[in-house]
């Protein structure tokens, strides 16, 4: 079966690649388990290397919500080439909609402090600082209200 991301239509591999003027589009395919689409997504990743030193990246996750460890996997698996900047995570229109309405939200009333890691399934609400070396993952949005 073919998988489909907004009107696109994409052969039945867990991960494909297209390069636009933005930079490196990775559609992940939301139809194959998550571990096939990480094995794959390193598989390529490998054999290309020098491709992708400097390049610019967006990941698009069709109607696949990711967890905060699955997002946190793709951005490991990223940070190990050297040079690549992972610009944002998309997924289609339905699935953010869909996915948005369902969240909820984190309140933090302190600071982040260096070394820590905040990770939610929702949204995450900062209401102080969030210093150097502090890594905050949400599966919806991150709001700081104070110092970044």
């Amino acid at each position: 079966m073919r998988f489909c991301l907004e009107g696109l239509k994409l052969p039945e591999e867990a991960v494909l690649f297209r390069g636009t003027r933005e930079g490196i589009h990775i559609y992940l395919n939301d139809e194959v388990e998550f571990p096939s689409v990480v094995d794959s997504l390193e598989q390529r990743l490998a054999t290309s290397q020098n491709f992708f030193q400097g390049a610019r990246v967006v990941i698009n996750t069709g109607r696949r919500t990711l967890s905060a460890d699955q997002m946190a996997t793709v951005s490991q698996i990223l940070n190990r080439y050297e040079g690549v900047q992972l610009v944002r995570l998309e997924q289609s229109k339905a699935a953010q909609k869909q996915s948005n309405s369902e969240m909820t939200a984190l309140v933090v009333e302190k600071p982040v402090r260096s070394g820590q890691q905040l990770y939610h399934p929702g949204h995450i609400i900062v209401i102080g600082d969030v210093n150097p070396g502090a890594e905050i993952v949400a599966e919806g949005n991150i709001v700081i209200m104070g110092a970044l």
